[in-house]
């Protein structure tokens, strides 16, 4: 049991877990009594997903990246996860005819700066003092896509 929980914390599962559920949340403000929009919420975990397996993914391809667990884990499995990450793709391209136009318009933002994010950081090198940035980019992205999200409501 403990090496299935140690995978899907590897895979950041908790990390796309607690955004759903917290956006969940988030859709019942300010009285408790909205209708929660769990198509939107099912494709935030998924591109939570995509986003935190495609870096591990990228950050693989550099050189000099440091060898953690899960860039071990990421490396082993990338055979697999390259294609799971497309497949996922794909499907949140199709559930996006269903999500409300403000919704996917807010999400576009979001994706345009992952994208631009995931981009930048391939291309420094592992020892630049912008590396640091990414944390903060990351916590923006997360916060935007768990919260930015429900505001049409």
């Amino acid at each position: 049991m403990m090496k299935f929980v140690k995978r899907l914390n590897l895979l950041s599962i908790d990390v796309v877990v607690g955004a759903m559920v917290c956006n969940a949340l988030f859709w019942k403000l300010p009285d408790g009594k909205s209708p929660i929009n769990y198509l939107n919420t099912v494709v935030l975990g998924l591109s939570i997903f995509v986003i935190y397996t495609l870096d591990r993914l990228l950050d693989n391809r550099k050189p000099t990246q440091v060898p953690t667990e899960r860039h071990l884990f990421h490396q082993h499995y990338e055979r697999v996860l390259w294609p799971l990450v497309g497949a996922i793709l794909v499907s949140i391209l199709c559930l996006l005819f269903y999500l409300p136009i403000i919704t996917i318009l807010i999400g576009s933002l979001i994706a345009f700066v992952t994208i631009l994010y995931l981009w930048i950081v391939s291309k420094l090198r592992d020892n630049s003092s912008y590396q640091y940035g990414k944390e903060f980019i990351t916590t923006w992205v997360y916060t935007a896509g768990v919260w930015g999200t429900t505001i049409p409501h």
